[in-house]
């Protein structure tokens, strides 16, 4: 009779995880038991975090019937089917809801990943087992992924204003204001003199846990916010404007440590572009870039394997040493069109993304500007005008 109720608890949850799949929807499971849920989480070595509220997990029966809210957690993708078969065996009335750290189908958050995966890997490298029964984020990671939860997943329904305090309150049981500061204090942040999304936006930049720029052009929660947070950050790009022109692609590990692959993949830029710049990236703009640019995620799928940007390619779209030399091929083409080519001429059954570029020229000086930091990049801009004004 168990076999039973277990199979069909987890074709129910199968049939759930699928419908969320079709929708781009996070896995929601129902579970019972909760503490002896978690503690064969932990024994199965199951790569886990509950996300927040830590206190108000429910782990005893009794609390379980009056649990109302939802217990938010992230995991590693590897451990979905270990997730699932463990859920199976404990059915119950308490909700979960599940976000898979590479944002997979079907534990994502309206087809993106809830938190970027390299930051949804800082957070469950960094956990720490909670009252000796689940696993949480540390004091710091839970400190940035609240932050970065009001700002994206919240908004101004947390309670606090765009850039201002908010004049009418919303209707909400939490404190996110009180919550910030006491979790701030706990790990030694020093959080804005005055609490705002554009304030706390800015400070997560200064802690490289804020979202990626061209993320923010597309994020489908809290649109209006997030858009506004990318015209913002977007005026740090000060050159956009006189070098419209300019296009720049990360060139992956998995392209740059086989030199054949990497000779053709330059050659298949220059071909497009004509003269091209490329910079070789260290371990301190590696830090830089990889919380600042999605890059196709960085991490692998399924493996939890970091793939690495090792150069930096720059190129303009109207080459100023060749007027012909313009390329009438958008950059979204280039890079989908190059790693297509890499795959032909270099069959890999891992099928290698090769390079990460821009869409935009607001994308290109993104790019830049992380790649480059800031500093260089002012520089970097300021000599390629140069070079133009004296080529008229």
């Amino acid at each position: 009779m168990k076999a039973l109720l277990y199979w069909l608890n987890y074709l129910r949850i199968e049939l759930r995880r699928k419908r969320a799949k079709k929708k781009g929807r996070k896995l929601r499971l129902k579970i019972g038991n909760v503490n002896s849920f978690f503690r064969t989480l932990n024994n199965e070595g199951v790569n886990y975090a509950v996300l927040r509220w830590f206190e108000e997990v429910p782990l005893t029966l009794k609390l379980e019937k009056e649990f109302s809210n939802d217990v938010d957690i992230l995991f590693a993708v590897a451990d979905l089917k270990k997730l699932v078969q463990i859920a199976s065996k404990h059915p119950g009335y308490v909700s979960f809801d599940c976000y898979s750290a590479e944002g997979k189908k079907g534990s994502a958050a309206h087809g993106y990943p809830y938190y970027p995966p390299i930051l949804a890997y800082q957070i469950l490298n960094s956990s720490e087992l909670y009252k000796n029964t689940f696993y949480r984020p540390s004091a710091q990671a839970y400190c940035l992924s609240l932050i970065y939860h009001v700002i994206y997943h919240k908004g101004e329904s947390s309670g606090i204003g765009f850039n201002q305090p908010l004049t009418n309150l919303p209707n909400t049981h939490r404190n996110y204001s009180e919550t910030l500061i006491a979790a701030a204090s706990k790990c030694g942040l020093k959080l804005p003199n005055q609490l705002s999304l554009v304030s706390l936006s800015e400070f997560l930049r200064t802690q490289n846990f804020d979202m990626a720029f061209d993320l923010k052009t597309r994020w489908p929660l809290q649109k209006e916010i997030t858009r506004k947070l990318a015209r913002i950050e977007s005026k740090t790009f000060t050159h956009q404007k006189q070098l419209s022109d300019l296009v720049c692609f990360y060139i992956r590990q998995d392209a740059s440590q086989n030199e054949a692959i990497m000779k053709t993949t330059l050659e298949s830029l220059k071909q497009c572009y004509g003269p091209i710049d490329v910079i070789e990236l260290n371990d301190i703009d590696r830090e830089r870039i990889l919380p600042s640019v999605r890059g196709g995620n960085w991490i692998e799928h399924e493996k939890n394997q970091l793939i690495p940007p090792t150069h930096l390619v720059i190129a303009r779209t109207r080459n100023h040493s060749d007027e012909k030399c313009s390329s009438p091929i958008p950059p979204i083409e280039i890079k989908r069109n190059v790693p297509q080519s890499i795959i032909a001429a270099f069959p890999h059954p891992q099928r290698p993304r090769v390079i990460h570029g821009s869409d935009t020229p607001e994308e290109s000086h993104h790019h830049l500007f992380y790649g480059l930091g800031p500093n260089k990049y002012h520089s970097y801009c300021e000599g390629l005008l140069k070079c133009s004004i004296q080529r008229r």
